[in-house]
């Protein structure tokens, strides 16, 4: 429960603590059904925002994509910049999707893991 309420605790000071009465009673002790659902309440809010943020961006990207990619000659521009800045090997560490436990706990705090490059290789912290 400490996550939780450290986790919730660390997104409403980016939103705002008036988006969440019930930080209080996630505690050991005063948490309730009414702390129960609004959290989930509260959960489902920040999925709705994230995922039309995450929406727009990528819509975002898509529209500068295609502008750049219009026509023969800036599609060959375009995949001639992307295959020589781009690495399939790093794309994939850098993404980490072959990690199933990309964020763990760690002091009561969610961590995502991360690769930071150095000069000779990259390595993983978390």
């Amino acid at each position: 429960m400490t996550v939780l309420r450290n986790e919730i605790g660390d997104e409403l000071q980016l939103i705002g603590t008036e988006n969440f009465k019930y930080l209080d009673g996630l505690n050991p002790g005063k948490f309730d059904s009414l702390t129960y659902v609004e959290t989930l309440a509260f959960f489902e809010s920040l999925k709705k925002f994230y995922n039309n943020r995450y929406t727009k961006a990528d819509k975002h990207k898509d529209g500068k994509i295609n502008r750049s990619t219009n026509t023969p000659e800036k599609e060959r521009k375009f995949e001639k910049e992307r295959n020589s800045y781009q690495n399939e090997a790093i794309t994939e560490l850098v993404k980490n999707s072959d990690e199933f436990n990309r964020i763990i706990e760690k002091d009561g705090k969610l961590v995502q893991k991360f690769i930071r490059f150095t000069k000779t290789r990259p390595r993983a912290y978390g």
